[in-house]
């Protein structure tokens, strides 16, 4: 999609442009100097430890054709390229975004929440893919830059579901005010990110901006009121739609989930209705129940709804069993981790494998961005896991002081040796890997 600089300038006279030149145009985002992307906009993004501004130059060499420029820094080089400059790097960018959704004319699905996310994104694309092309990230963007280059990608798609995510204060606001959702589902609150949002109240807080937008511009949410905080929403004014298993518009009932997936049940306006995912985890079945909630209110009857979602089949890296040989059975879930997720992946494998006379293995490892509770929630965890019936415990990270459960590995070299000196006394086994994706579990996971 194609943006010229008289656009930009005709929408935005307040902006100052360098170099500017009406017939120039962008057509995707770039925040990476390193990575060629043609005719794009660079994002010199501003971190703790580095600056990106100092990288324009071999933007331009990329394939970036104008770029951005806060105000507080100095134009010290003649560049022949336009610049854009803008009070504040990701205002800047939030104007540039709105200007190319106001071209988007087909519904735009905001999806937040601490986990499950890319799931409900992954699955409200497998119903509504029935009906023609959807456009969304084949990746793990949920920040203004990634969605920014979400919705570049638009050429006639019937809709565009985007993933919402936040690691500081505002972006959530920011997010919505430039993509302008047409409709949304609000998971669950969580622990993610609480480190830089003064707890998990800050992190309810922002989460929460998704849906006050979207109420304030009478447009539908979707609310998992099962999590107590998401519940408090349900008070305010506009089309709210709500699922869980307590009361609630769609009401799940009977999860139950087997080697060979979730199954559940939920009744809607009177009628009971089956879902078989080929997924599993008892968290899925509200990623489920959220896109059926949603897809149904865009016009797709509760069958196709349930269609769409039997044909889903996962992903890498969440709950991904393997077979490493006719022996061992390697479960992949170290995409990421958080409280709720672990304790959810722990409770799915003790549901699935917890009777088998395989030998249980769990490899895990720490939990990030926690903040003031991290200690208390690895300690948490590790209680859990001395509950349950596990034949051997590997972990790896600097929390193992709290979770204090089976064996410290100090690297992950040292975890792969160990592990594979455990897998060949003991082939005859089940092994759950979990941890945040910064720990390099997939690595592990990789070399076996």
């Amino acid at each position: 999609m194609k943006i010229y600089l008289k656009e930009v300038k005709k929408v935005y006279p307040e902006l100052q442009i360098i170099n500017y030149n009406p017939n120039v145009y962008f057509e995707d985002f770039n925040h990476d100097s390193r990575v060629k992307i043609n005719n794009s906009l660079f994002i010199p993004i501003v971190g703790d430890k580095f600056d990106g501004h100092e990288f324009v130059q071999d933007a331009f060499e990329n394939g970036s054709v104008i770029s951005l420029f806060q105000k507080d820094r100095i134009v010290s080089k003649n560049f022949k390229e336009p610049i854009i400059i803008v009070e504040d790097i990701q205002e800047g960018l939030e104007k540039l975004v709105s200007l190319m959704r106001s071209k988007i004319e087909v519904p735009v699905i905001g999806i937040t929440g601490s986990t499950g996310k890319t799931t409900t994104r992954e699955m409200v694309a497998s119903i509504l893919s029935q009906k023609g092309k959807i456009l969304r990230s084949d990746r793990n963007f949920n920040t203004l830059w990634g969605n920014a280059q979400v919705i570049s990608k638009y050429n006639d798609h019937k809709y565009v579901v985007l993933e919402i995510g936040m690691d500081r204060k505002g972006e959530i606001e920011l997010q919505c005010s430039a993509l302008k959702p047409d409709l949304g589902i609000l998971l669950n609150v969580g622990y993610v990110h609480a480190e830089k949002l003064e707890g998990i109240e800050g992190v309810y807080q922002e989460k929460k901006e998704l849906a006050e937008y979207l109420l304030k511009n009478n447009k539908p949410v979707f609310l998992n009121v099962d999590d107590s905080r998401v519940a408090r929403i349900k008070e305010m004014d506009g089309e709210i739609h709500t699922f869980g298993e307590q009361s609630s518009e769609f009401k799940i009932e009977n999860i139950s989930i087997t080697q060979k997936g979730t199954y559940f049940e939920f009744l809607y306006k009177g009628e009971l209705y089956c879902v078989n995912l080929k997924i599993f985890g008892k968290g899925y079945a509200y990623n489920a129940i959220a896109s059926i909630a949603l897809c149904h209110n865009l016009g797709f009857s509760v069958k196709e709804c349930i269609e769409g979602l039997e044909k889903f089949n996962g992903f890498y890296g969440r709950f991904e069993v393997k077979k490493l040989n006719n022996q061992t059975t390697l479960i992949n879930d170290a995409y990421n981790a958080n409280p709720t997720s672990m304790i959810m992946a722990l409770e799915t494998f003790s549901s699935i494998w917890g009777d088998s006379k395989l030998r249980k293995i769990l490899v895990l490892g720490d939990m990030k961005e926690l903040g003031v509770v991290a200690s208390e929630k690895h300690k948490e965890i590790g209680n859990i896991v001395k509950g349950m019936k596990a034949n051997k415990v590997f972990y790896i990270g600097e929390y193992f002081k709290d979770f204090q459960v089976g064996e410290n590995c100090n690297n992950l070299d040292n975890l792969y040796d160990c592990l594979k000196s455990e897998l060949g006394k003991h082939p005859n086994s089940v092994v759950l890997f979990k941890a945040s994706n910064s720990m390099g579990l997939d690595t592990v996971i990789d070399r076996l």
